[in-house]
């Protein structure tokens, strides 16, 4: 049976399963490393993903050529700016 003809129809997939099937191991050690390494990347994804959003997040969000800074609650357009500025001096 094919690959492809195993995992069509399955709602519920192990991506640990389609690891082994795709890689099989040379030996355990191997295995355990081959293993370690899927987890590691998909891991190091997880953190990337969290990092960017909570940057993204935290600094500013652009909606209707207005950027709202997120720690200061502040609209800066054209007005918006001088006045902040003016506040500030």
């Amino acid at each position: 049976m094919a690959l492809g003809q195993y995992y069509i129809g399955h709602s519920s997939l192990d991506p640990f399963m389609l690891f082994r099937r795709l890689s099989p191991p040379l030996s355990a050690i191997g295995y355990r490393f081959q293993a370690v390494a899927l987890v590691g990347t998909v891991s190091n994804q997880a953190v990337i993903m969290v990092c960017l959003d909570l940057l993204m997040s935290s600094v500013f969000t652009v909606w209707n050529g207005k950027i709202h800074f997120a720690h200061c609650h502040h609209y800066y357009n054209g007005i918006g700016a001088a006045e902040w500025k003016n506040q500030m001096v």
